[in-house]
């Protein structure tokens, strides 16, 4: 049974192992930055001690929405496509550790008024130990594996306009993209609610 079993996963991983290979350079790109975008999301959910397949889906799409977006953006102002994943990631994974660090520490997520008294913030901090948790150590190991198969892993795009032009509508659409998805209205699409001055309420409801 268990040797069927395994034969039955050979064959399939060989199967798209040689459905891969016959991809274009396209399509494997594509494939590389869902991976990655796939990976990071896990990655952060970790850092808000939730496991990303206990969210619902609809929650998990716009998790992915807004690290695209994020993606897009620094692939328009750096005008190259690896660099740009593995700096938003890095990006990323530092904005879930602090917002690991606030939960930890008073129970409530990041919000502006953080950002805005960062040196308050960075104080009071200072009064207080990092708490080492499962989630924490899973995360920072999962988001090193991402970076080294980031590095690995070959983003190309074949005949990819890069003029300024296309990158500057492509950096103006992505933030207008994303603070429009942000806004209060249309965020309640996802069934989320949203308040980033104080997001208490709305972190443990959602």
């Amino acid at each position: 049974m268990i040797r069927k079993f395994k034969a039955k996963v050979a064959t399939l991983i060989h199967k798209l192992k040689n459905k891969y290979n016959s991809l274009n350079t396209n399509k494997k790109t594509i494939i590389h930055i869902i991976v990655s975008i796939i990976l990071i999301a896990i990655v952060i959910e970790l850092l808000n001690k939730n496991f990303l397949f206990f969210i619902l889906i609809h929650r998990l799409l716009l998790n992915f929405i807004l690290i695209a977006l994020v993606y897009c953006i620094l692939i328009c102002i750096t005008n190259k496509l690896k660099l740009s994943i593995i700096v938003s990631n890095c990006l990323l994974f530092g904005i879930g550790f602090a917002n690991y660090s606030m939960i930890t520490l008073r129970g409530t997520p990041l919000s502006m008024l953080d950002v805005l008294s960062i040196d308050t913030g960075l104080t009071i901090a200072e009064t207080y130990s990092l708490v080492i948790s499962p989630y924490l150590i899973f995360a920072t190991i999962g988001f090193i594996v991402l970076i080294i198969i980031n590095v690995k892993t070959n983003y190309e795009f074949s005949k990819f306009k890069k003029n300024s032009v296309n990158r500057l509508w492509g950096f103006i659409g992505s933030i207008a993209l994303m603070f429009l998805i942000c806004s209060t209205s249309f965020i309640k699409i996802f069934f989320l609610n949203t308040n980033l001055w104080n997001p208490s309420k709305e972190y443990h409801k959602n």
